[in-house]
């Protein structure tokens, strides 16, 4: 069964990867998914539990989609 919580974090840390070279934010380079340690992986599925809740919770759609910049994330409040 699909762990929907796992694969979601799997999709943000690759879409992160490619967002940023696959630099981590010191700029050295990104570890695969799989060799990401237990706590960072653990990090990131807590994250896109907390990303899912709410957007089910908030009923987001598609067309509510918008191309996300530090601007609307630092006017975003949970």
């Amino acid at each position: 069964m699909l762990n929907l919580n796992l694969y979601l974090a799997e999709m943000g840390y690759m879409a992160y990867a490619k967002t940023t070279d696959n630099k981590n934010y010191q700029g050295l380079p990104m570890p695969t998914w799989e060799t990401l340690p237990a706590p960072q992986q653990t990090a990131w599925i807590n994250a896109a539990a907390a990303i899912r809740r709410r957007v089910v919770h908030n009923g987001m759609s598609a067309e509510q989609d918008e191309e996300i910049t530090p601007e609307t994330v630092e006017g975003d409040t949970p």
